[in-house]
This record gives structure tokens, sequence and C-alpha cells, in this order.
């Protein structure tokens, strides 16, 4: 669906075609009480790289509103998106699966304490960046984290989340160290400031 804003055509995606880049970029700009016309604001001016307020500026119709909501549909947080088992990397045609990534590893541990300032959902791409490279260098665990910001946030998330639902529920108080990390920089599921 295309809109006009200040005279030039922007593409607005649904919600389900949202890259990684776009999701966590979407979810750091809105706050935790944000309206419905805060939030589509928001997603436009995600989608479209413009300004908060000059998306806010606009006059849309009544009507156009209505269709616009509707055709970008349910925007999912992450704790609202199904767990898959399995995920597939493109480029290095490498399938993983949730019960053979070691999320408690000491390798694994020690990068998220580097990157502990990131939002869980960062931590979590980047966790699965780190399975998908099979080692711990640095410059081939960030190229494929940069390559993940640009697939489907809903793929990558319903394999990635599961790490953090279960940490949510948590096997023993003593060895949940992602819980305790989280709680320590005060990161929630979602790290959401208004910008």
């Amino acid at each position: 669906m295309n809109i006009k804003i200040n005279n030039k055509d922007h593409e607005i995606k649904p919600a389900d075609q949202l890259t990684v880049r776009e999701y966590i970029n979407f979810f750091s700009r809105i706050g935790d009480k944000a309206s419905e016309i805060e939030v589509l604001i928001c997603y436009i001016a995600t989608i479209t790289g413009l300004s908060y307020k000059s998306v806010a500026d606009v006059s849309i119709f009544g009507t156009s509103i209505r269709r616009l909501v509707a055709y970008i549909g349910t925007i999912q947080q992450a704790n609202e998106i199904p767990i898959s088992k399995e995920f597939y990397h493109k480029r290095t045609g490498k399938t993983l699966y949730q019960n053979t990534v070691n999320w408690r590893s000491l390798g694994a541990r020690k990068l998220l304490e580097d990157r502990a300032a990131d939002t869980q959902i960062e931590q979590a791409v980047y966790l699965l960046a780190v399975y998908i490279s099979g080692d711990y260098d640095d410059d081939k665990i960030n190229k494929i984290y940069e390559e993940l910001q640009d697939y489907n946030a809903i793929d990558v998330l319903s394999f990635v989340i599961f790490f953090f639902k279960k940490l949510m529920i948590g096997e023993k108080p003593d060895r949940n160290f992602l819980q305790r990390l989280r709680k320590k920089v005060g990161i929630s599921i979602l790290k959401r400031s208004k910008k």
C-alpha cells in the first residue's frame, strides 16, 4: 500500500513482512502506554525512515486510517509469536534445531555479557548468529548478525524467542543466567523508549 507524505509516495508493508531491523527499531520507538494512533505513527516512521514528527503532521482521512490499519494487521510482540523448532540460514545452508543449541555454554555467556546493553531481542538474534557461525569468531558472528537484520522478523523471532521463553519459566533459579543478566542491566523483553 502506498501513502503520500510531503508529496512523496511511500510504500507501507504489512506487519508480518517487517525485517528484524525494522521490528527492533519499531519497538524501540514506542512507549509502554502508547495510544493506537501513536503506534501507527511509529510504524509509518519506522517503515519510511521519516521522523516521528513529520509523520505525525500528516493529515489522513478517517476511512484511510481504517484501511491502513487493516492493511498493516497485527504487530505481534515477541512473547506472542509462536515458537518454531528450527531455523534455516540461507547463505550457509545450515539448519539449526532448538534441541541442538546449547545457549548455556560458557562462550555464549561471555558473548552475551559483552552485549548486556542490547535489548533481549538483539541478544537473541546475536546468539543465533553465534550458533550459525559455528565458532566464536567475532568478525564472522557480526557478519551473520548483520545478515539476520534483513531476514523476516517473524521467521527469526519464532526461533530465537525460545531462549527467552525458557528463561522466563526458569529451570533452576541458580542457573537462570540470562534472566539475572537482564535484571542486572534493567532490560525488559522489549526495551522501549520513545524517540
